[in-house]
């Protein structure tokens, strides 16, 4: 499952125009798409290891055309493949292209068991604001 403060996007550079507010919207709106995907790495690495759990850090470099340019991830926890895993799920997103040549994005992501949860808190992936 993935946690609470899942799946926030925020580009590094804000500049205030209009356009760039809709693209961040939109960054937000890939970014909630990859979720799933996410959420079967997190799942496969459950059917070998029972009490993975941790933090992801991760970073996306867009280049002028909105592609992701490279990622890399920071791991805390005992997560041993869900970080690569992630990273190749995040390869494949499509952005809109950034006003001002590139961007960063900066994805945190939490991963537990359901059942370190409480029922009422068990929600996918939620955006932290």
């Amino acid at each position: 499952m993935l946690g609470p403060g899942a799946g926030t996007a925020a580009p590094a550079q804000s500049p205030a125009s209009a356009s760039s507010s809709s693209a961040v919207d939109h960054a937000k709106n890939v970014v909630a798409g990859l979720r799933a995907p996410f959420q079967q790495c997190y799942e496969q690495e459950l059917l070998t290891s029972k009490d993975a759990s941790g933090k992801l850090k991760l970073r996306l470099d867009l280049d002028a055309s909105g592609a992701v340019a490279s990622t890399s991830v920071e791991i805390s926890g005992n997560l041993l493949t869900t970080g690569e895993c992630v990273r190749a799920v995040a390869r494949t997103a499509k952005f809109l292209p950034p006003d001002v040549g590139s961007a960063v994005i900066e994805v945190p992501i939490v991963f537990v068991k359901k059942s370190e949860f409480p029922a009422e808190q068990e929600l996918p992936c939620v955006p932290a604001h």
